[in-house]
């Protein structure tokens, strides 16, 4: 892929998104991203716990402002896979 190419894997809970992020990775020897875990390194706590604590509405809102944050801080451009959400 080029400097600019990227995939961004978007979908619903179990979706499969990880595991074909992995392949893909594995395959392509791709740079990944997941939003998952940069959302649990920076909350210090897991996504379940996270929920469990906050709601599911409080997980989406913080989550949507890490996806925002990730894309305009630019560290989005140093990864070819990208699976969020």
């Amino acid at each position: 892929m080029g400097d600019k190419d990227l995939i961004i894997l978007v979908g619903m809970r179990n979706s499969g998104k990880s595991m074909y992020a992995h392949h893909l990775q594995t395959a392509h020897s791709f740079t990944q991203m997941c939003l998952d875990q940069i959302f649990e390194q920076e909350q210090s706590t897991t996504i379940k716990k996270f929920i469990e604590a906050n709601g599911w509405q409080a997980f989406r809102q913080a989550e949507t402002q890490l996806f925002i944050k990730t894309i305009f801080k630019g560290a989005i451009n140093k990864f070819d896979l990208f699976s969020a959400l």
